[in-house]
This record gives C-alpha cells, sequence and structure tokens, in this order.
C-alpha cells in the first residue's frame, strides 16, 4: 500500500489516505513515530501497528488532559473517555497506565474529599460516604478510608446544634432544628438524643 496524502484534521487527528482510497485515521504522534510521509509504501501489519499504538495514546493523552485538571476516580475516567468516544478497551488500558503510574489514586481521592468535607460541609460521614461512592469509589475503599479517618458525627451534628441561632423556645423551632439535622444525613437516634434537652420548659410550647 502506497500513502497518497497526509492531511492534519486537528491537534488530536490526522487523515491517511492510501492508493487504494481507503481512509485512515491516526494521532499526529502516530505519523511521526512510525515515520508515514506521502509515497511511502506501509505493509498492512505496519498499519495495524500504527493504528492500535494510535489509538493507545490518544486514550492515554485524553485521560492525562483530563486528570490535570482536577483528581478523578478511576470510573470518572472512564466515564470521561465513553463520552469522547474512546472505545472502552482503550480507556481502560489508559486508566491501568495512570494507575500503574500512581496518577490516580482511588484511595486518596476519597480521603481528600473526606477531609474537606468534613471541614465545608455540615454532612453527617454517611451521606459524605453516599457522596464519595457515587464518584466511582469501591465500597471496599471507603471501608478503609473511613476506619482510618473515623469521622465523628456527634461531634458534627452538636456543632451544627451550637451554631443554631434562633432560641428553641417552642416544639416548631425545635422541629425545625431536627429536620436541619436530618437533611444533613444524621440519624434519628442521635439526633433525638441530642436535642432531647433543648426545650425549656419554662417557655410556652407549641403543640
Amino acid at each position: 500500500m502506497l500513502i497518497t496524502s497526509i492531511k492534519e484534521k486537528s491537534k488530536y487527528e490526522t487523515e491517511l489516505t492510501l492508493d487504494d482510497g481507503e481512509v485512515i485515521a491516526l494521532t499526529p504522534y502516530a505519523v511521526s513515530f512510525f515515520h508515514l510521509y506521502v509515497e511511502k509504501e506501509i505493509s498492512g501489519e505496519e498499519l495495524s501497528e500504527a493504528l492500535e499504538f494510535s489509538k493507545r495514546e490518544l486514550a492515554k493523552h485524553l485521560a492525562m488532559k483530563y486528570i490535570s485538571y482536577a483528581a478523578h476516580t478511576k470510573k470518572q475516567i472512564l466515564d470521561h473517555l465513553k463520552k469522547l468516544e474512546i472505545e472502552k478497551h482503550y480507556a481502560q488500558m489508559a486508566v491501568d497506565f495512570l494507575t500503574e503510574h500512581r496518577y490516580v489514586d482511588d484511595a486518596a481521592y476519597a480521603t481528600r474529599k473526606l477531609e474537606r468535607s468534613l471541614l465545608s460541609t455540615q454532612k453527617s460521614s454517611s451521606l459524605i460516604m453516599r457522596d464519595i461512592a457515587f464518584d466511582g469509589v469501591s465500597e471496599e475503599i471507603l471501608e478503609e478510608v473511613f476506619e482510618k479517618v473515623q469521622p465523628n458525627d456527634s461531634l458534627r451534628a452538636q456543632k451544627i446544634i451550637d451554631a443554631h441561632r434562633t432560641p428553641i423556645t417552642n416544639y416548631k423551632e425545635l422541629n425545625k432544628l431536627k429536620a436541619k439535622l436530618y437533611r444533613n444525613g444524621y440519624d434519628f437516634e442521635l439526633i433525638n438524643e441530642l436535642t432531647s434537652g433543648l426545650l425549656d420548659n419554662t417557655y410556652e410550647q407549641d403543640t
């Protein structure tokens, strides 16, 4: 086969036209790596090798670009590459490469997100765990991370109670506070335990 034309379509794609009319899409890097040029004879084996190399390197490049903006889980990277129409096989190869070279670490991701959430939100540990699980972190990793960090829901809920600005003088205000705690993921038993003595019986109570 003879290469009759090479046209760069974008920074990720170059089109090679062969003498039989077939058009092959490769990355510019693959064209350079395999020293492809117009009028070069190329065998079917060499073309297949260039295609394989191109797909593998493109997946890797797009994955690296994605994580350069922010940390992501393996699942998030796979989902991103799927949206970019990267074949599953090559997407997985890219994730395996990133994992092997420690560019991606789901445990480190989960730990960072947990620690940030504990500082920046009022959510309970169970709600934070659900958020991290949604990002694609496995249950096994989550259990290990939460066991290591050991967030204290009782203390976190108490901080919400202490920061509540409206005096708890009736059941209406008490229930509003309880609802806030519940929305943030704290269970009923803990909520009732921490709020049981808040209502001062010397005040008028709404029923």
